[in-house]
């Protein structure tokens, strides 16, 4: 007896060396789990295969135990999903990371994406690696799934993020898992179809007269600089991005207009927009011994000054957010409140809204051109309203 209980365990070690065998969990996703050993970490590992949704249930259940049976039965004879797996599966996440930060690299030397795109991306991929390698000890990509994506969706939310926040991780995240499956880092999309949250509407934090004063007197004493290009989104409503990319050249004060080229452009879009007469006072004293033709002198350098040394995006809000704790004021007032304010105010003044519009670049423009023509375009009605921060 003792012979035969020796040779059972035997046959039933031998039986199940590489592997353990598939099992139905009907949990809220219908999976097969069973184990498998993989000699890349040469240990047995958990794989699972997620099973064809069926409003029947019954359906759904046989389906589930077929799928089960076959699996079995192709262990048994030596089958393993490791054997004929491509190596990319068994990238780590640090290389994957790598060469995901270096296609997105090169995208942004070649203009492709904006360099505050890698910025972003870049942090956020941070913090996506450290919840990742939290969860999983192996460290290989192949192990990230949708139920860890919604995990680490649910968890960013939970950190007191708004629902235009957990978008912007979600977007990042659909990015970064599209990267992987279309290289076969992955044997499918696990964030693909993952919703979005709905946004609450946008309140227009609009700047008032008394709030609009004490900018005004605080940064033309402290910063002069800077407050030239707070007016230049105030008045002429130009992007954070773009105005770090203006030259003193693209100022044309003669006619009037900023000469914002597409590769300046938050839209890639060139476009002429007008400098309105409150505007150009401030620019021609902001200006003063400075060649205004030079195509090499940034409008705004990193020290709020005409110079050479470029200004980045973070900058501008890390001033803003500075002066405003100076001056008092609540955090509903943020850098593009300026712009809402601008706008709000031309409309006030009379100016008709296609041409608020306009200004404002708000309507989707067709891309005909690389750069704007370097004429005169100024328009007359934007030029001469009587409306001033």
């Amino acid at each position: 007896m003792k012979t035969k209980k020796r040779e059972r365990k035997k046959t039933f070690d031998n039986s199940f060396t590489d592997y353990r065998p598939a099992k139905v969990r009907p949990c809220k996703d219908w999976i097969i789990v069973y184990y498998c050993y993989n000699p890349h970490e040469e240990k047995l590992v958990r794989c699972r295969l997620r099973v064809p949704p069926n409003d029947n249930i019954v359906e759904r259940k046989k389906t589930a135990s077929q799928m089960a049976k076959t699996i079995n039965e192709n262990l048994k004879k030596g089958w393993s999903p490791f054997k004929n797996e491509s190596r990319n599966l068994f990238m780590t996440f640090e290389e994957v990371k790598q060469e995901f930060l270096n296609v997105l690299k090169k995208e942004v030397n070649d203009g492709v994406k904006r360099p505050d795109t890698l910025r972003s991306y870049s942090s956020m991929l941070s913090i996506f690696e450290s919840f990742f390698l939290k969860k999983y000890s192996s460290k290989y990509i192949y192990d990230l799934n949708r139920e860890f994506i919604f995990k680490y969706l649910d968890w960013v939310y939970s950190k007191g993020n708004s629902p235009t926040s957990y978008n912007n991780y979600l977007t990042f995240t659909k990015v970064f898992c599209n990267f992987l499956f279309s290289r076969g880092y992955t044997r499918e999309n696990p964030a693909q179809g993952i919703p979005r949250k709905r946004k609450l509407e946008k309140i227009r934090k609009v700047i008032p007269e008394d709030k609009k004063a004490i900018i005004s007197e605080y940064l033309k004493e402290s910063d002069f600089g800077f407050f030239v290009l707070c007016m230049c989104t105030y008045y002429a409503f130009i992007r954070g991005t773009e105005l770090t990319k203006l030259k003193v050249s693209d100022v044309d004060l003669k006619n009037n207009v900023f000469y914002i080229s597409g590769e300046q452009s938050k839209n890639k879009t060139a476009a002429t927009v007008t400098i309105p007469n409150k505007l150009k006072e401030l620019l021609e004293l902001y200006l003063q011994g400075v060649d205004i033709n030079d195509c090499n002198t940034y409008l705004f350098d990193c020290n709020f000054n005409p110079g050479i040394e470029k200004l980045t995006p973070s900058k501008i809000n890390h001033r803003w957010t500075k002066y405003r704790k100076k001056m008092k004021l609540g955090k509903e007032f943020k850098f593009y409140s300026l712009k809402d304010t601008g706008i709000t105010d031309l409309l006030i003044a009379g100016v008709p809204s296609i041409k608020v519009r306009d200004q404002a670049r708000h309507s989707s423009l067709k891309i005909t051109e690389l750069y704007t023509p370097r004429i005169a375009n100024c328009d007359p009605v934007v030029k001469n309203a009587n409306f001033e921060f």
